[in-house]
């Protein structure tokens, strides 16, 4: 029973990370269908569309807030075990898990940067996983 009480300060966490991760993934579809329409007309393109990339909404804060999200649910999941269980597999799998996110993230940014001629400097301002808090306390500027 200790670790049903243990558990209670993990599950807003989880239910925070799932819905950010899920708002994440939703802003990135939304804007690739909007980005290839507009391609695919030939319709003018202007700021994220123009650049090729997201910078609005949560990637406004980092450039991968759902790795992030992902991320941070498996080490909530190892930690939901531990509470019920002690250290166990679970922790291997989160590291693991981090470990190949990590090498994907590295994959994915060399990409973009060659990719989109704005990356770059995107990469300079925005950083790629862990927001400091001060962004998160001040609205970030418009794009155009």
């Amino acid at each position: 029973s200790s670790g049903i009480n243990a558990e209670w300060p993990l599950r807003p966490g989880f239910i925070f990370l799932f819905i950010v991760e899920v708002a994440a993934d939703l802003q990135q579809q939304y804007f690739q269908v909007r980005k290839h329409k507009a391609i695919a007309e030939g319709s003018e393109r202007k700021g994220d569309y123009k650049a090729g990339f997201l910078r609005t909404g949560l990637f406004a804060y980092c450039r991968h807030p759902n790795y992030l999200c992902e991320v941070l649910l498996w080490w909530v999941f190892a930690m939901f075990s531990l509470s019920r269980c002690g250290f166990n597999w679970t922790f291997i799998g989160a590291a693991n898990l981090t470990g190949l996110f990590t090498g994907s993230l590295d994959l994915t940014e060399q990409i973009s940067a060659s990719k989109y001629a704005e990356y770059k400097e995107y990469q300079k301002h925005v950083p790629s996983v862990i927001p400091p808090i001060r962004m998160m306390t001040i609205k970030p500027r418009a794009r155009r």
